[in-house]
């Protein structure tokens, strides 16, 4: 039997939950693809534009933590893992079921997760399938005239 338990953190909480989640998630931004910090994310969730969630499976034990943001194309809703990080993530993937339901309530048709390649091995358990690949290239930054 699987213990753990999903908790969305609500914005009036995030001052008290960010100590514990704000280590994991340092850990977690080198898969960010440079796309924000974590001042950024504190930010970001304290302004609704982005979700803080926790895997908790002992008491007082943050598992894992996600942070999400729903974005609105203009044909289709979709929930968005931005960052996904925690130990032991066998024992906390079935948590999925709760993410896909708080999005669906919110209208969202698909769940999209930008993730490493060691979770391409784990997630297709719960449902997610691979689309798309994501390749980077650093640009020099210049000043054009």
């Amino acid at each position: 039997m699987n213990d753990c338990r999903l908790i969305g953190v609500p914005v009036r909480d995030l001052e008290v939950a960010w100590p514990f989640v704000e280590e994991m998630l340092f850990e977690g931004l080198d898969t960010a693809l440079d796309e924000f910090n974590l001042q950024d994310l504190y930010g970001f969730i304290k302004d609704r534009k982005m979700q803080l969630w926790t895997a908790c499976c002992e008491i007082g034990e943050v598992s894992a933590c996600m942070i999400t943001e729903v974005v609105e194309h203009p044909r289709i809703k979709v929930c968005r893992i931005v960052l996904l990080v925690g130990e032991d993530m066998e024992a906390w993937l079935n948590l999925d079921k709760g993410i896909v339901a708080w999005a669906g309530a919110l209208g969202c048709t698909k769940i999209d997760a930008i993730c490493r390649p060691g979770l391409k091995k784990l997630l297709p358990k719960v449902g997610y399938k691979q689309t798309h690949i994501v390749m980077s290239k650093e640009i020099a930054q210049t000043i054009l005239h």
